[in-house]
């Protein structure tokens, strides 16, 4: 019931779009292949990463949707026999009530497994010139009461560079996402940690990108990834990678790299592969549901980056 009213709230978006002015349209696709060299066979591991982001205005209001999809394959010797999927859509709308303060209201459908859940999201933003401020909760049903996640963000912008610091907490378990960025046009690049800690027991990971530009179109660069899982085991990957821009607004990046996983007695390495495409017309205006991430994606970068890599 839930997918059918999410799916309904979209075309109705969709349908209105002809009489607004579309400001946001992004969105990537990340795809990983890695194959493990173990004694007891070569694991393959292959991961899906799928995002995009749609906003549009009418007048004070703007109402827009997020779609996140990932996917996690594994098998043996190139073959994958098993696949664990998990996606999320979310619709939200946000009034100017003046200039600097704003209104925002979601709702998130996700399904992990086929396991279906609702997420609701209420607060405010203010912005302060290149510095936006917000605050909110999220509940979901919990089983015999509806939990309520409380939320704090700050975010920063001035041309090329970037800044958000963002922290929820529901019951023992905090959550922090810290994300920074540069592009000075020959030099870019980039960190992100996200962690979650439960009753004292963490789990995080932390990645990070460097690109220099060889010219307007071909970019060359590394990306690191570090992780560990309630200290019983650490993941770790670097790659070098190659960027193509088709356009100001439509870039492919290829990686090609090393991980490597390790918990007791276990060490194994693997070589990687990657593909990413990225394409963004406009910018968001408003900034929680990109400041805040969702509990589906926790879960999802958690899968994706800890249990594979």
């Amino acid at each position: 019931m839930t997918k059918t009213i999410l799916l309904a709230t979209v075309a109705t978006l969709a349908s209105t779009a002809a009489f607004a002015e579309v400001t946001y349209v992004g969105g990537n696709y990340d795809f990983g292949y890695n194959q493990f060299d173990d004694d007891a066979g070569d694991l393959t591991v292959v991961t899906g990463d799928l995002t995009y982001d749609f906003e549009y205005a009418i007048d004070a209001w703007t109402l827009g949707a997020q779609l996140n999809g990932y996917s996690l394959g594994l098998g043996t010797d190139g073959d994958i026999d098993e696949t664990m999927t998990a996606a999320a859509l979310t619709v939200y709308g946000a009034y100017a009530v003046t200039n600097d303060w704003t209104v925002v209201a979601g709702i998130e459908g996700v399904d992990v497994e086929g396991e279906n859940e609702t997420f609701y999201r209420v607060g405010a933003e203010y912005a302060l010139n290149n510095y936006t401020f917000g605050a909110g909760v999220y509940t979901y049903d919990a089983g015999s009461d509806d939990e309520t996640v409380p939320y704090v963000f700050a975010d920063y912008k001035d041309g090329g560079y970037a800044a958000t610091f963002a922290i929820a907490q529901y019951d023992e378990t905090v959550l922090v996402n810290v994300d920074s960025a540069f592009d000075m046009g020959t030099y870019a690049g980039g960190l992100e940690l996200m962690y979650m800690d439960d009753d004292g027991d963490s789990i995080y990971t932390l990645t990070g990108f460097g690109d220099y530009a060889l010219n307007d179109q071909y970019t060359i660069g590394l990306e690191a990834e570090y992780g560990e899982i309630f200290d019983m085991a650490s993941t770790s990957r670097i790659a070098l990678v190659g960027g193509y821009d088709f356009t100001d607004t439509v870039s492919a990046k290829v990686s090609l790299g090393q991980a490597r996983y390790e918990a007791g007695n276990d060490d194994v390495t693997a070589g990687t592969l990657g593909f990413m495409i990225d394409y963004e017309f406009g910018a968001p205006s408003v900034t929680t549901f990109d400041a805040v991430p969702s509990v589906t994606e926790y879960v999802g970068e958690f899968a994706l980056n800890l249990g594979a890599l």
